[in-house]
């Protein structure tokens, strides 16, 4: 027992008292109220059911304060103190598990007593069915399995043979002295043994001999190799891998491995033969046969190359000499030339190879000349031989034509320039002396020389611009021909305003249907001289505040003058008027109803950013601030709130007041405010206080300034 003791004269209240001896506490485990079943509680302490097996084991997890050393745990008395909370649980006991009974499908087995489950502990035995013979075994599930799904049988079945059985013997078997082994043509290892078909009937059962097998032949070049001595090669033999014609050469060694019973196991080839193609030898024209080989014959050229090709036909391997590179020695083609009567060489028309002729200038032509050659190795026909061809000119002096000179040219007796152009022409006149072929030469081989003359072309009238009649830009003074050397103008189209522009035909022109010489005038539209109200100079033309629209200078084609569009200033299309529903004096209340805003006389809300209402005299001057604001229902554009072509007066509805009337109030105006500003003019509608018999507004045709509906 540990004595706890206050200090004597402690003042301290929160004093821990002097403990006589360090506590030594231990955590008492109370059996559980209720437990898990497979457990039972006897004198001796817990147990397992009798149908659970296992330890059974007791375990009180105390909570984490009790489990302190710490004084705290005593009791008022000194004694250890009982925890608080414990946790209290048992485990070790598995429920026993029945065994699946043995596998008895077999007609090799049977046991009458082992039934289709063996209860934990319990055991059965089994037998061989006869024919079969055998010691029998038992097959036992252990008295603690505790293995699910029928698991944990312990057993091994029974050796179980036939003694004797006499089947006939398959093929393939034959008994020897040393016992069954396997026949000829068969390999392997004979096993017998005794077995019982599907019926339970006793028959003999040998294995373990398979037929010897011949391999199979190598797929490669069945044209080059000969395979006939290998068909029926067996069981490690040897044979000849020969050439197959038209192949020749020293035969190879090939066996089939031994014991072999795979039919598809390929021939194993030791040795494969060196064969070599043979051809027939008839080689065609310019071939020919030497010790070293094929070379071109005499009167070809080029490198020999001889092929001998084996290749399939019909089942059989046929070979084929191919023999090329040699190519026949040609004649070169005479030189072309594009002048048929300028050169004379009747030699060239066909020159051997390695031969060679002269080229000459042929008459009315003078000068050099020179030699053609063929190559020797030409084998090229289309060949043209080799050379420089000699310069030949034709010389003057020479006659005119039979006519006489064009029309085109006339001689000055200038000799440093005897040919002009004649009046009407022009260019640099050229006279020079030819050669044409005579008119019954036969191909235009023989020629003689003329006269020839060039340079002038005749001048040609141009064609003026084209510039219609109702041309909105330009206008000239243009006719539709415009002869060599003369001009007309053209100018932009009033209202337009730029320079003039000259349209000029060349006096020295040659070429017909020629456009004449000339550049567009730069055509402007000017500001114009009035401008009209809701219109802004400001390096482009732009609306006024209030006005709507996009401002826009034209010239209209065919017009006096430049304009200003585009500007508009909405104006209300009309008014239901306003009702004063409040009879006191001098105090005006009421609906005011009225229509949309227009645009150039279309109803149209573009650009409306309000409605504003005001008080205002009897000019409809404004007095003071806006006293109502009105929201626009459209953005602009066609819309049905309102029939096209008419004024619907009661599309809004703005109630006024009750409110105090202005002394100066006489009419309402009803102004538009734009994105930019207020609209420059509004719509006035009278305005009448109800509580007396006189109208408190003027009719229109007051002497006041400004803005008037």
């Amino acid at each position: 027992m540990v004595v706890a003791t206050c200090p004597p004269g402690n003042t301290d209240r929160f004093q821990a008292p002097m403990l006589s001896l360090p506590p030594f506490c231990e955590l008492r485990c109370p059996d559980p109220e209720t437990w898990p079943p497979g457990y039972r509680l006897s004198d001796a302490g817990w147990q397992c059911q009798p149908d659970y097996t296992g330890e059974p084991l007791k375990f009180c997890n105390a909570t984490p304060s009790c489990n302190e050393t710490d004084f705290p745990q005593l009791d008022e008395e000194g004694n250890c103190a009982n925890a608080v909370e414990l946790d209290i649980s048992l485990s070790g006991c598995k429920k026993r598990q029945p065994c699946t009974a043995p596998d008895l499908s077999s007609c090799r087995l049977e046991s009458p007593e082992c039934p289709a489950q063996l209860a934990p502990g319990a055991s059965c035995e089994t037998r061989c069915r006869f024919p079969f013979q055998g010691l029998p075994s038992v097959a036992h599930c252990p008295a603690d399995n505790t293995l699910m799904d029928g698991q944990g049988l312990e057993w091994e079945p029974p050796a179980c043979s036939i003694p004797e059985c006499y089947d006939p013997v398959p093929p393939g078997y034959q008994f020897g002295l040393n016992g069954w082994e396997c026949a000829a043509g068969f390999y392997g290892a004979a096993v017998r043994s005794c077995g019982t078909d599907t019926n339970c009937e006793s028959e003999i059962s040998l294995s373990g001999c398979l037929q010897l097998q011949p391999c199979r032949l190598p797929m490669r070049d069945r044209c080059r190799y000969d395979f006939t001595d290998c068909l029926a090669a067996l069981d490690g033999a040897n044979c000849e891998v020969k050439c197959l014609a038209p192949y020749q050469g020293q035969a190879g060694v090939a066996f089939c491995p031994a014991g072999n019973v795979d039919p598809e196991q390929e021939l194993q080839v030791v040795a494969w033969p060196n064969c070599v193609a043979t051809c027939p030898e008839s080689p065609p024209a310019g071939y020919e046969r030497t010790d070293l080989g094929w070379r071109c014959a005499l009167g070809y050229d080029g490198s020999a190359q001889a092929t001998c090709t084996i290749s399939e036909l019909d089942g059989s391997c046929v070979s084929d000499l191919q023999l090329g590179g040699c190519l026949s020695r040609q004649p070169c083609a005479p030189p072309a030339t594009q002048e048929p009567c300028m050169y004379d060489f009747p030699s060239c028309t066909q020159i051997d190879a390695g031969a060679s002729c002269e080229i000459r200038c042929k008459h009315p032509y003078r000068g050099s000349s020179a030699v053609a050659t063929c190559p020797a190795n030409n084998t090229d026909p289309l060949k043209a031989a080799d050379v420089e061809l000699p310069d030949c000119v034709v010389k003057a002096p020479c006659p005119d034509p039979p006519e006489g000179p064009p029309e085109a040219y006339r001689y000055t007796g200038n000799i440093l320039e005897p040919v002009v152009c004649a009046p009407g022409y022009f260019g640099q006149a050229l006279r020079q002396c030819v050669a044409k072929p005579l008119p019954d030469s036969e191909e235009g081989t023989d020629c003689y020389a003329e006269g020839e003359f060039s340079g002038c072309a005749r001048i040609e009238p141009c064609r003026a611009p084209e510039i219609g009649a109702t041309d909105c830009e330009l206008q000239s003074n243009c006719s539709e021909i415009m002869e060599a050397g003369s001009s007309c103008n053209t100018w932009c189209r009033q209202p337009l305003v730029g320079e003039i522009s000259a349209a000029v035909c060349p006096w020295n022109n040659t070429q017909p249907l020629k456009w004449a010489d000339w550049r567009k005038p730069s055509c402007s539209c000017p500001d114009p001289a009035r401008v009209f109200p809701g219109y802004a100079a400001g390096g482009n033309w732009q609306c006024l505040a209030g006005y709507v629209g996009t401002a826009q200078k034209v010239c209209p084609c065919g017009g006096s003058e430049s304009l200003l569009m585009g500007c508009h200033a909405p104006v209300l299309c009309g008014a239901a008027g306003f009702l004063d529903t409040d009879r006191r004096k001098n105090f005006v209340g009421g609906e005011l109803k009225f229509g949309p805003s227009t645009l150039d006389g279309r109803k149209d809300e573009d650009g409306v950013y309000r409605y504003e209402v005001f008080w205002a005299d009897d000019c409809g001057n404004p007095l003071g601030d806006a006293i109502l604001s009105v929201p626009p229902r459209t953005s602009g554009g066609p819309t049905n709130l309102w029939p096209g072509g008419c004024c619907k007066t009661d599309v809004y509805t703005a109630m006024l007041g009750p409110m105090a009337l202005p002394s100066a109030a006489r009419t309402l105006l009803i102004s538009v405010l734009t994105t930019s500003g207020p609209a420059p003019d509004g719509l006035v509608v009278p305005l009448v206080d109800e509580s007396y018999e006189e109208a408190s507004w003027q009719a229109p045709g007051c002497d006041c300034a400004g803005p008037s509906g």
